[in-house]
């Protein structure tokens, strides 16, 4: 099953909050993508139905974005779904998201954000080859975390 950006940051934010953590909206949009790139690498399926864009802080995905953008530099609180139901994640798909948390869980934001843009990742190929807000391709995201996967190297 795949579920738009909206619906995962939602998930993710339920999972955070039921930790008694909070997270502002350039960490749950880092989350969110990282979630969705582990996805691509091991499961070779996406998890979110948004093309991620290369923004200058790292990949973005538009909707979620604007779902959270209003809560700027302060805790995400709330995510309206509009008329979208909440992600029913299938197991792997929670069990992604789980790892995720449990393995960037503690990264702030600005970390998270160094970590998706590092030089070679998804994120810098896209950008020096189209610049801003061009389309991270789904298959160079899907190679990079395989290659991790691989090498058993959770970090960028």
């Amino acid at each position: 099953m795949i579920h738009d950006s909206v619906q995962i940051g939602h998930y993710i934010l339920s999972k955070v909050r039921a930790q008694s953590k909070s997270v502002v909206p350039l960490k749950l949009i880092k989350l969110t993508y990282l979630a969705h790139g582990w996805m691509l690498g091991l499961y070779d399926k996406p998890l979110v139905s948004d093309d991620a864009e290369a923004w200058p802080y790292g990949p973005v995905f538009l909707r979620l974005y604007k779902a959270v953008k209003q809560y700027r530099y302060s805790e995400v609180l709330d995510i309206d779904l509009g008329d979208r139901d909440p992600a029913n994640l299938q197991n792997d798909e929670q069990d992604i998201v789980q790892q995720v948390l449990k393995v960037y869980g503690d990264y702030s934001a600005s970390q998270l954000s160094d970590l998706t843009h590092r030089k070679g990742t998804p994120w810098a190929i896209t950008w020096d080859m189209y610049n801003k807000r061009a389309v991270i391709p789904q298959d160079l995201i899907a190679q990079h975390y395989k290659e991790k996967s691989a090498t058993n190297n959770a970090s960028e």
